[in-house]
Order: C-alpha cells, then sequence, then structure tokens
C-alpha cells in the first residue's frame, strides 16, 4: 500500500510536471527540477546519493528500560525543565526522560490537542481546557468552543489558531477565541485558500525570524497575521505538510512519505527518511520506526548517526532532551542514545 502511495505521487508529479512545460535535465546526481508556479524552484532528489552511511557510525546503541506499568507514551514535549507524555487519556511528567508521574487522567474523554506556549502547557479535550505551568498541577474550565483544531502557537503576545482556514486568536490563555477578520476587508474571515480558492485546514503554525508560516495544502507566508502569502502551492506537492521544523538556515515539511527542504527560493523534494523528525541546534534528526537515526545540516543531505535496532519494532515519538535523543515505542519502553 505503502509502496503505490508513493508510485502514484511520483506519477502525479510527474503529470503536473509535464503540464507545467517545465524540461528539467537530469544529471550525474539523478536529480531532476521543476519550476513552480510561486516562484520557488522544486528539486527531485535521489536518495541512494543524499543518503551515507557515516563513517564509524556507531550501531544503534540504545539504553533500553520499562517505562512503567501500564504507562504508554504516544507524544512526549519538552515542558518546565522535564518532559510532558501523553496518549489519547493521560498526562505524565518526567525531569529525566526516564522516570514518568500520571499527573493528569482525562478519561473517558480523550484529548486531541496538547501545545506548550506562553509559559504555559495547554491541553484540549471535547470540552474542557487543561492548563499546566509546571508539569505537574493541572487547571480545568470549560471552554466556549468545541472547534476541532491543530494549528495553535503563542507569538509571545497572544494564542493564535487556524480552523478550517479561519484565524482565532486568544489573550486569556486559549479559553476564549474570537475569529479574527482582515483589517483591510472586514468582511473576509477566511485566510487560507487551496489551490481551487477553496477553504483549506492547516495543521501547523509556527514563528521563526518574525515570519509566521502556516502549513498544509501549501506554505503560507506572514508578518502581520493577516496578510498570508502562499509561497509553495499544493500542485507542488505530493502531499499536504504535517509540520515545519527550522533550524537557523532551512525550514524543514515533513508531509507523509516524503520531506521537503525549504531555504526561501528553493524546494527540495525527497523520499521521507524517519518516521519522527526532530531539530537540535542547527542539525536536523530522522527517527525511524526501526531505531535507525539521521542526521542532516540542511534536510537533503543525511547521514546515518545510528544503524537500526533489530529490537525497536515501532516508534510511537522522540524528544532530544539534556544531549539525549529519547524514543518511546508501542511496548511501553524507553530507549536513549547520548549525542552529545
Amino acid at each position: 500500500m505503502k509502496r503505490n502511495r508513493i508510485l502514484w505521487g511520483l506519477m502525479l508529479a510527474t503529470v503536473l510536471f509535464m503540464l507545467a512545460g517545465c524540461a528539467g535535465e537530469k544529471d550525474g546526481n539523478d536529480e531532476s527540477t521543476t519550476s513552480s508556479a510561486v516562484g520557488v524552484e522544486t528539486t527531485e532528489a535521489d536518495l541512494t546519493e543524499a543518503i551515507s552511511a557515516t563513517e564509524g557510525a556507531i550501531e544503534s546503541d540504545w539504553v533500553t528500560g520499562v517505562i512503567g506499568e501500564g504507562i504508554e507514551i504516544t507524544n512526549v514535549v519538552e515542558f518546565a525543565g522535564g518532559l510532558i507524555g501523553s496518549n489519547s487519556m493521560a498526562l505524565y511528567y518526567s525531569s529525566d526522560g526516564i522516570t514518568w508521574s500520571l499527573t493528569k487522567d482525562l478519561s473517558p474523554y480523550p484529548f486531541y490537542t496538547i501545545f506548550p506556549a506562553g509559559g504555559q502547557m495547554v491541553v484540549y479535550d471535547s470540552g474542557n481546557a487543561h492548563v499546566t505551568t509546571d508539569g505537574m498541577s493541572w487547571n480545568s474550565a470549560s471552554r466556549d468552543d468545541y472547534h476541532m483544531f491543530h494549528a495553535v502557537m503563542h507569538d509571545g503576545k497572544q494564542y493564535v489558531k487556524v480552523d478550517t482556514s479561519k484565524l482565532y486568536t486568544s489573550e486569556d490563555g486559549g479559553k476564549f477565541w474570537p475569529v479574527q477578520s482582515d483589517p483591510q476587508n472586514p468582511l473576509t474571515q477566511v485566510f487560507f485558500l487551496d489551490d481551487d480558492n477553496k477553504p483549506t485546514s492547516i495543521s501547523k503554525l509556527k514563528l521563526y525570524g518574525g515570519t509566521y508560516y502556516a502549513v498544509g495544502a501549501g506554505i503560507w507566508t506572514s508578518t502581520d497575521l493577516y496578510n498570508w502569502t502562499k509561497v509553495i502551492k499544493m500542485s507542488d506537492l505530493t502531499y499536504g505538510g504535517e509540520d515545519l521544523l527550522y533550524n537557523g538556515s532551512m525550514l524543514l515539511m515533513p508531509a507523509f512519505y516524503e520531506i521537503y527542504a525549504f531555504d526561501g527560493s528553493a524546494v527540495t523534494r525527497s523520499n521521507a527518511v524517519g518516521s519522527t523528525y526532530l531539530v537540535y541546534g542547527d542539525k536536523f534528526y530522522a527517527v525511524s520506526n526501526s531505531g535507525r537515526c539521521l542526521i542532516s545540516t540542511d534536510g537533503i543531505v543525511w547521514e546515518t548517526l545510528f544503524d537500526e535496532d533489530s529490537n525497536v519494532f515501532s516508534v510511537y515519538s522522540a524528544v532530544i532532551f539534556g544531549g539525549k535523543l529519547y524514543a518511546y515505542g508501542e511496548d511501553g519502553q524507553y530507549r536513549y542514545v547520548v549525542l552529545e
């Protein structure tokens, strides 16, 4: 199934390439280049050239242990000098990535959004907002809305979210969310349109270097939250973006079975090299389900940092904390390797 989707994506990219009328010549590295309709250049990288086995790359020397009986971590975020781990029904805190304490039982209502911002961690379930400032104690309050949304961030002044192309802000810690209108056109409340000029959903909002980025069926940028420019169209992508990472010079956008590296003027597309992507300092890290870890400075050329581990079956989540890379899997265990 996965192979069929990849082949379908490549066929679609080829058709779009031909329709654009841009014939990119293949060179010795087997790369093809197309001109994007929004002024960026898209390059498809051959991973046989892009991934190299680092000489001296160590075998996956994961330190393994049991998280705790009945504890399963499917998502992990650094916060308050430690880590907040979660699954759909519970929240946990750890100061070292190894020992975890249950801090909030959310059953029977699973949560669907968790984000650290503005000095606090906010978790939403179907009708409540749960907030912590220390990772241990939580305050809960009923929410005023029931929007399903995932693109949430804090820009230093206010919370910002997108739900089905509409923009919302909150100045009370994420409890009340008034919908925003275009200051130049108060009747306009739709900020994000797909290639067919229809409202589209956004999966992530990020703020890097004074520029807002919205990721979904393309990439939009803004400096004021209200005037958005689409810099990458969906027709330049095979899949919609899931996240956006920045290492100080390059943007990396994971998108299902592909990844896109963007330097502001050109996009390089390649097959996915991991299931989880992280940024630490000026490096990107990719962790596969089997425990292989790759490292890159540009999101294009990847080197093997740690080989795969035959004992690792499925990595649910990963985080870099205290100079170590922690991975949490379906078997209820933790694994970590020292990066520094």
